[in-house]
């Protein structure tokens, strides 16, 4: 998945939950009780779902490209080090 893909991932499912977030709300606001037991928690499984199986992966790509970048900037940092130290022979002649 490609940081841009992520993105969009994480923006559709925020929708997605606002949406649902309003069908809840306004279940609750009209809708007599069975229904709003039933409404409620259809947006409950609904939502954990869209957690569970677009935004966790989607916010693990992203972090995954910030920990890339810093796992980078190390290793630019040691061989920086690397060619700073001076070049020796090899103890056993080699």
């Amino acid at each position: 998945m490609t940081r841009t893909c992520a993105k969009l991932h994480c923006a559709i499912a925020s929708a997605f939950i606002a949406a649902f977030l309003g069908l809840a709300v306004a279940a609750a606001l009209a809708a007599p009780l069975i229904a709003f037991v039933f409404v409620e928690l259809c947006c409950l499984a609904t939502v954990a779902a869209i957690l569970m199986l677009e935004v966790r992966p989607a916010v693990a790509c992203l972090r995954g490209v910030e920990a890339d970048r810093a796992h980078r900037l190390e290793i630019q940092k040691l061989r920086q080090h690397l060619d700073r130290l001076p070049e020796t022979q090899h103890p056993l002649g080699m």
